[in-house]
């Protein structure tokens, strides 16, 4: 699974580090990056293996390849796409983490109506419009006039939570891009962590959801891999951050969710810490996951909802 040499990715850490890397110790056996202020659209085409990835390999090579495949089946570097499912959440991650300046910059709402050959028509999202429209905005998060009231909502009721507010506090480091070498899969890793502290020690992500109550999110962390994105940032964090095991041996990363419900016009909030289990549990899909690349036959357990939360 050598996608990419150590020593090659080395020397392109080393170029990126002249360009603008904040905060990266010009070491010549760093085998990590932390970069600062990349936009999501940039993120989305670096190389690297990320949670998105790993979730889908970890039900199977199958629905890893019908579901996020787009060249080479033998290259696990791919281009994810943004779609609508995802559109309210991003931009409440937009607004929430880096403020209205980044979501004025990432988000576009489209317009309830135009006027054609003098005639005022309602915009659906198919067509020669919807097409221009995509083309001319293209890269952003495009947003309905419902949508947008609801990013709002959401955005303000995690601004109004003490305890949302607290996490936040702890890390202030937002939107962090993370490339690191693996030497137990031999490839090049990456993620975007929403909120570090200054000391890589504590980390916070920001989660939509249709319901916060303990169960539904435990059932929605196991839905959507939220256990691998948990072990995945976790492994960033140490790396990027270069956190020894005596270190971790002390004082294990804390871990968090802050979530938001995405559908109420008066939506809730909750914080989640992260048990070992769930990060455990988080290890072994991952093991799961190269296993299914590399024995392309080979498939995991079902998603099963675990008590985690």
């Amino acid at each position: 699974m050598l996608i990419h040499s150590k020593r090659s990715f080395i020397n392109e850490l080393q170029e990126t580090m002249r360009d603008n890397v904040a905060g990266f110790v010009d070491r010549p056996d760093r085998t990590s990056v932390i970069l600062r202020d990349v936009p999501f659209s940039e993120y989305r085409q670096l190389p690297g293996v990320n949670a998105s990835t790993i979730s889908k390999l970890a039900e199977g090579y199958r629905a890893y390849q019908s579901s996020v495949l787009e060249n080479s089946p033998e290259s696990i570097f791919y281009k994810e796409s943004s779609e609508r499912h995802f559109a309210k959440g991003t931009a409440t991650h937009s607004l929430v983490l880096e403020g209205s300046a980044a979501y004025n910059r990432d988000v576009v709402i489209m317009p309830t109506t135009r006027i054609e050959e003098g005639e005022e028509k309602k915009n659906i999202r198919r067509g020669k419009w919807w097409d221009g429209f995509k083309a001319e905005n293209h890269g952003k998060v495009i947003l309905s006039g419902k949508e947008r009231f609801q990013v709002d909502a959401m955005a303000q009721a995690v601004f109004s939570h003490q305890g949302a507010l607290e996490e936040f506090d702890k890390a202030p480091q937002r939107e962090l891009t993370i490339l690191w070498w693996s030497n137990q899969f031999q490839t090049v890793c990456k993620a975007r962590l929403d909120a570090v502290s200054l000391d890589g020690r504590s980390l916070v992500d920001l989660k939509t959801t249709r319901d916060v109550d303990l169960d539904a999110f435990s059932r929605a962390c196991g839905r959507y891999g939220y256990h691998i994105q948990a072990y995945w940032y976790t492994e960033a964090a140490i790396n990027g951050f270069d956190i020894s095991e005596e270190q971790l041996a002390k004082s294990p990363i804390e871990f968090s969710f802050v979530v938001v419900e995405s559908s109420k016009p008066a939506p809730e909030v909750a914080v989640f810490s992260v048990p070992s289990e769930m990060m455990l549990d988080g290890y072994y899909s991952v093991e799961a996951a190269f296993c299914a690349y590399e024995d392309k036959t080979w498939k995991y357990r079902s998603k099963e909802v675990l008590p985690w939360v």
